[in-house]
């Protein structure tokens, strides 16, 4: 009898398997076929500027995807900054008009690639995790310019803080019925097509380490991320997003995974 009880068990894992796998494929043919029109769109876009240089040509236009903040540096940024930043939007769902907004803070070439979320729900990774935890600035007293973290996590990673889920900071969406139906599972699956996109529009990250670190109750979507990211690479047998590890951190009573 336990002999049986555990076949049946084995075929609906793998019926839900199976399941979980075509969903997945279904989300990537959508994303690579929108990567492949975005990619033929990019060669006519014109050149866009990074938060303080010069370095990258990029768009000052927006092409569906969500656009690109262009500024030469942050109100009240203080002088000698020796890494790029750029800030924008990565839409993750047209027909809602559903977007996300990140903040990448550039490092050494040769450094992985680490996403930060903030918890909450509804805490700004920009507002807490760039400008008050591990970002590359602080608010000084006079709240009008910026100060030097010198710990910022940049000197040993390249650094996306997302804005997530949308309604969360500067993330938004079109359709006001998704700030009542955010959940863990949408939360994560939003993040993978933003993380796929964003690739398309920073490519030199395709094959760069990447890592997850969270705070607080991210704990609790951020593992959902990862296992997305997982079904994806096992199922197209390569790596999408090349993921090497998870951070979570923030324990608490309230909130700890």
């Amino acid at each position: 009898m336990a002999c049986r009880e555990a076949l049946v068990l084995r075929q609906e894992l793998n019926l839900r398997a199976a399941v979980v796998a075509s969903d997945c494929a279904n989300v990537v043919r959508s994303v690579e076929e929108g990567s492949r029109g975005m990619s033929s769109m990019r060669r006519r876009r014109k050149p866009r500027h990074e938060l303080n240089g010069n370095r990258r040509n990029t768009t000052n236009e927006d092409d569906g995807w969500g656009g690109v903040r262009q500024d030469q540096a942050l109100p009240g940024q203080p002088e000698g900054v020796d890494f790029d930043q750029y800030g924008g939007y990565v839409i993750v769902d047209e027909e809602n008009g559903r977007a996300l907004f990140y903040y990448l803070v550039e490092s050494a070439s040769e450094k992985p690639l680490l996403l930060w979320l903030n918890g909450g729900p509804g805490c700004s990774s920009l507002g807490y995790g760039a400008m008050q935890e591990l970002g590359p600035f602080r608010v000084t007293e006079d709240n009008r310019t910026l100060s030097r973290n010198m710990h910022a996590w940049n000197s040993v990673a390249n650094m996306i803080f997302l804005e997530s889920p949308a309604g969360v900071g500067f993330s938004y969406s079109n359709t006001s019925a998704d700030y009542d139906l955010s959940g863990d599972q949408r939360t994560a699956a939003d993040a993978y097509v933003f993380l796929v996109r964003w690739l398309e529009r920073f490519p030199e990250y395709k094959d760069r380490a990447f890592y997850i670190s969270d705070e607080s109750y991210t704990g609790h979507y951020a593992p959902q991320l990862v296992v997305t990211i997982l079904l994806h690479n096992t199922y197209n047998n390569r790596s999408i997003i090349n993921l090497q590890g998870i951070l979570v951190g923030g324990k608490n009573d309230k909130f700890d995974p």
